[in-house]
């Protein structure tokens, strides 16, 4: 069987989130499993463990090594799957050190901008089995999972002032590095916990509630707000990608804009519950079907550099050459004289002449 390396942030050896991606591949690939810390993957060593050994396909989700790192490998299929809460807001010029990788998304929004650049970027949507129906849960009453500081309960408080929401539940367990930002309760009734003894113990909190906020300001996939609908809650989301791309506003959930939190108008929470979790059961039926056309894309031939890309970097250098760093105008373009020996760079490509 073909050998596959799956390099994956640490992270996810807890979460679990790519356990679907592992499922996919296991019939196709015998799976070796490589977890690093942020700090360790920007090393060049990160992968000398597994330098020499035979893989056909190196994959890399939401962590991406050096390019150096991944090149000694000597594997001709190298395959990014970008998150779009770590990379979605990089720029031209962070993307084109990585525009010999094969990258698939699971945000339109990234994947659209990539191909504009002129990347090989494919995409697909994600959609979690829903399991069997639940009841509603009450409308006014509401879940939230505090995991970043940028969407703290203070964020939470604004938004439901007004609404007659009576009961908050609190689940403070925190991504690293992230801390608890407390909030005036305002009319709120507020629970908290801080651990679950096991997911199904959180989902049953969760099914009380006919409100889930989204956790995040932005995701990569978002498993938890994606679980949420389709349980059949009402999910309340900041205006950004990955939620704004499964949910419209007022028709299976709701939308805000996270820097000015203004509070909400909950109409018909229930209608808008059903919606949810129908979208999600229609939107995994296609995942299924379409899922199986990732297989052969870890493989297939590479795509040539597009003339986009350098169109745009071009475009870019010489619309704001101020605001570049001088690093990345050497790698467009520069001259350079010493003990005789012309050094020509243009694009990345490097001449010598005497």
């Amino acid at each position: 069987m073909k050998r596959l390396l799956f390099i994956g942030h640490e992270f996810h050896q807890k979460t679990r989130s790519h356990a679907f991606m592992l499922q996919l591949l296991e019939p196709h690939y015998a799976i070796t499993q490589a977890y690093l810390a942020p700090e360790a993957a920007r090393k060049a060593g990160c992968l000398a463990a597994y330098a020499g050994q035979e893989f056909s396909v190196v994959l890399c989700w939401q962590l991406l090594p050096p390019m150096a790192a991944l090149a000694r490998l000597g594997c001709a299929h190298v395959v990014y799957f970008p998150m779009y809460d770590q990379s979605g807001r990089w720029s031209l010029e962070q993307w084109s050190r990585y525009r010999s990788l094969k990258i698939i998304s699971f945000s339109s929004t990234l994947a659209r901008r990539l191909r504009h650049w002129g990347f090989n970027a494919h995409y697909f949507q994600f959609f979690p089995e829903p399991g069997p129906a639940l009841a509603a849960g009450d409308p006014h009453k509401a879940f939230f999972w505090n995991r970043d500081e940028k969407i703290n309960l203070g964020t939470v408080t604004r938004l439901l002032s007004g609404t007659g929401i009576r009961d908050l539940h609190v689940h403070r367990a925190l991504d690293p590095g992230q801390c608890f930002i407390p909030a005036e309760p305002g009319q709120l009734n507020i629970q908290f916990s801080d651990w679950f003894e096991s997911k199904s113990e959180m989902a049953a909190k969760i099914s009380e509630c006919g409100l889930y906020f989204a956790p995040r300001p932005y995701e990569g996939i978002g498993m938890s707000f994606l679980e949420a609908m389709a349980m059949g809650r009402c999910v309340i989301a900041p205006d950004h990608p990955t939620m704004n791309e499964y949910i419209s506003h007022g028709v299976n959930g709701l939308l805000y804009d996270p820097k000015k939190p203004a509070p909400l108008t909950l109409d018909d929470i229930p209608r808008i519950q059903r919606q949810a979790r129908a979208d999600m059961i229609a939107g995994h039926r296609q995942w299924q079907e379409a899922r199986s056309l990732i297989i052969p894309l870890l493989e297939a031939q590479a795509q040539p550099g597009s003339y986009r890309l350098w169109a745009h970097l071009c475009l870019m250098y010489l619309g704001y050459p101020f605001t570049r760093s001088l690093k990345a105008l050497q790698w467009l373009f520069s001259i350079r004289i010493r003990h005789g020996q012309w050094k020509i760079r243009f694009c990345g490509l490097t001449w010598t002449r005497r």
